[in-house]
């Protein structure tokens, strides 16, 4: 009996915000030390942003610059460059 009222019971918790749960898992490659011990190269994630002028709209500078940390008039002048 307990069997069947487990699956008769009220499904609001198993709502929509479990169903789909999004994890990103970056995989690491591993430390590699020298033969005292010392750490030669560690794990640093690093990113990647490419803008392609035929398809960018006006956009925002001052923003953009600070969403990726980014002196405003450095950027401008690294997208005049391929502009």
């Amino acid at each position: 009996m307990r069997l069947a009222s487990l699956q008769l019971s009220d499904d609001s918790y198993f709502n929509s915000d479990f169903a789909i749960q999004e994890l990103s898992v970056y995989p690491e490659r591993g430390l590699i030390y020298d033969r005292n011990g010392n750490l030669l190269v560690a794990n640093q994630p690093s990113y990647e942003l490419i803008i392609v002028p035929e398809n960018t709209t006006e956009f925002d500078t001052i923003s953009f610059a600070k969403l990726i940390d980014m002196n405003p008039d450095e950027l401008k002048k690294r997208f005049k460059k391929f502009n």
